[in-house]
């Protein structure tokens, strides 16, 4: 191949590469939320999330960018690892039709008479339009128009080669030199898509014959493992569990086509009327790839179960939610979100059980993963404040996106749950000494003072732990505006008991001065108070929110602004 020539297919193998990056990102820009959608609505059984893969994949024509959809929803909870793996499984029919595509067009047509206007009518699209929809439509007829001229700068540079190369060089090796290059290739260049155009342009120019090329397809499939792979190495234990998925899939795929590919030509060739060997490739790689899915289908529940039960230690990270969820896949990053602050309201409304020293049943004690609540209060206060700065953190990259309304309303609430969640927890650490003191007290007026907070207190949390059951926003809203009556109820009849054993002068200051019992009085009704706020935040809609009137009283009888 002569120099001019190489640097022909290298810039034909960019160009490609670069227009199926900028296809992948105009369609997902375009359909990418009513793609997710789709994902998440389809995936129902089995064989629903097969086609959904498939489909999908067919679509953007990046099984990669499907896969990274699915690893955000598997780690935000929003589908299961069974259906994840369906449609993992059935993306890789999917890529299949990359190759169905371009065989069809590619090889028939004259490709630059469609290139050449494609990019110029794309680019200039692209320069002069920056309304979003038709930004990307342009940037979309761009992305082709670049697929089409990268594919004819390779096909043709091939097409060249021919005429000084033997291919009589080739034949004495083995199928398992070519399945070699196609693993090693496709790793490289990271788009088994791009393999699939070489190969069938080499086929085509009869450099390879056809056994060659399905081995190198075969390598192909099994070279597009090494993204997931690599991406899932120091990720989250949903993310090692697909990309373990991924491999087992194409490995056990992948090696029945290898052992059976004269098999396979013969069965095309002889019992379909495709006679081009392109189409014969085609085929050959969508066949084993169905059989891969037969093969599959009835292991999926038995595989995910498997799979689930591997790398279970990862999920001991404090924000495991936010670990396993990118922040570009907007719906599932707010689902991860919605999720840990969840979890947050959980731990912050333990720890406090545990500051108070009160009796809640177990059965009415939050739910929480982990064993986190075995931890000593101060450890298990770092652990709420680690995963409050992750969650944070989290929810301001996550308004780094375009966002509509809704999603920038949401994301504001839980962040404003997670803040008044942990000042809740802060409040009662500040106070854990004089409640200690109290509680250990032998003087009768403190020993009432405090029975008033731990009965109050126990009756308060066992309310606060109702909540979470009440669904339908109206009674949650009633219930809500009860509590928030009652923590002013009972910060006034606190400040009643103080007066009452200041003036008759039995309170023993050297113990625990007035001035002590009147802060521990505000911290637990400010810890009462930023808890029902945090919960407010998190569960109401924005019409329930700003429908809440009827605000309480603070301590100094002005509005504390909640409905605000």
């Amino acid at each position: 191949m002569s120099e001019l020539d190489l640097w022909k297919f290298v810039a034909g193998l960019g160009i490609f590469l670069f227009g199926l990056q900028l296809l992948e990102k105009a369609i997902t820009k375009m359909v990418g939320g009513q793609l997710r959608n789709f994902l998440r609505n389809q995936t129902k059984n089995n064989f629903t999330s097969l086609l959904a893969g498939t489909g999908a994949t067919a679509l953007l024509q990046s099984s990669s960018v499907v896969s990274l959809m699915v690893l955000a929803f598997v780690g935000a909870g929003i589908i299961e690892m069974k259906n994840a793996l369906g449609i993992i499984f059935g993306s890789n029919l999917g890529t299949t039709f990359t190759g169905w595509i371009v065989t069809t067009l590619g090889f028939k047509l004259q490709i630059e008479a469609f290139a050449l206007p494609l990019i110029a009518i794309g680019s200039m699209g692209n320069l002069f339009f920056t309304k979003k929809k038709l930004f990307f439509s342009f940037s979309f007829l761009l992305g082709l128009g670049f697929l089409l001229l990268g594919l004819d700068y390779m096909k043709t540079s091939i097409e060249t080669l021919t005429e000084s190369f033997d291919i009589d060089h080739l034949r004495g090796y083995s199928l398992f030199v070519f399945l070699f290059i196609g693993i090693i290739f496709t790793a490289i260049i990271q788009s088994s898509s791009a393999t699939m155009m070489i190969t069938l342009s080499a086929l085509n120019s009869g450099i390879i014959e056809l056994h060659s090329a399905a081995a190198l397809i075969v390598g192909a499939d099994l070279g597009t493992t090494s993204t997931v792979l690599l991406g899932a190495i120091k990720g989250s234990a949903a993310k090692k569990q697909v990309a373990l998925a991924h491999l087992l899939f194409n490995l056990v795929t992948a090696t029945i086509a290898f052992l059976s590919i004269p098999l396979l030509i013969a069965l095309i060739t002889n019992y379909t009327n495709i006679e081009n060997p392109l189409y014969t490739l085609v085929a050959f790689h969508s066949s084993f790839n169905l059989i891969g899915i037969f093969i599959f289908i009835p292991l999926i529940n038995p595989l995910a179960n498997f799979l689930e039960k591997r790398f279970v230690k990862e999920t001991k990270k404090h924000s495991s939610s936010l670990h396993q969820v990118p922040t570009t896949i907007t719906d599932a990053a707010l689902t991860a979100l919605n999720k840990e602050t969840k979890n947050l309201l959980r731990h912050v409304t333990q720890l406090n059980i545990k500051a108070l020293k009160i009796n809640v049943h177990q059965d009415q004690r939050p739910s929480l993963p982990g064993n986190q609540t075995a931890l000593r209060f101060s450890k298990y206060y770092e652990l709420i404040k680690e995963i409050e700065g992750e969650a944070l953190d989290y929810g301001l990259r996550l308004q780094q996106n375009p966002l509509d309304t809704y999603t920038t309303i949401r994301i504001n609430n839980v962040i404003s749950a997670i803040r008044d969640a942990v000042m809740a927890a802060k409040s009662l650490k500040d106070i854990r000494h004089n409640l200690s003191v109290l509680r250990h007290s032998n003087d009768p007026n403190l020993q009432k003072f405090h029975q008033l907070i731990h009965e109050f207190e126990t009756r308060f949390y066992q309310q606060a732990i109702a909540l979470w059951e009440i669904k339908h926003h109206s009674l949650l809203s009633d219930n809500l505006r009860k509590l928030y009556s009652e923590n002013s109820n009972f910060y006034n009849q606190c400040l009643k008991t103080i007066y009452k054993g200041s003036l008759n002068s039995t309170i023993a200051e050297d113990e625990i001065q007035i001035s002590s019992l009147l802060n521990v009085s505000r911290e637990v009704f400010t810890s009462n108070l930023n808890l029902l706020n945090s919960f407010k935040s998190y569960r109401l809609p924005k019409q329930a929110l700003d429908a809440f009137q009827d605000t309480p009283l603070t301590e100094n009888g002005t509005s504390t602004g909640l409905a605000d």
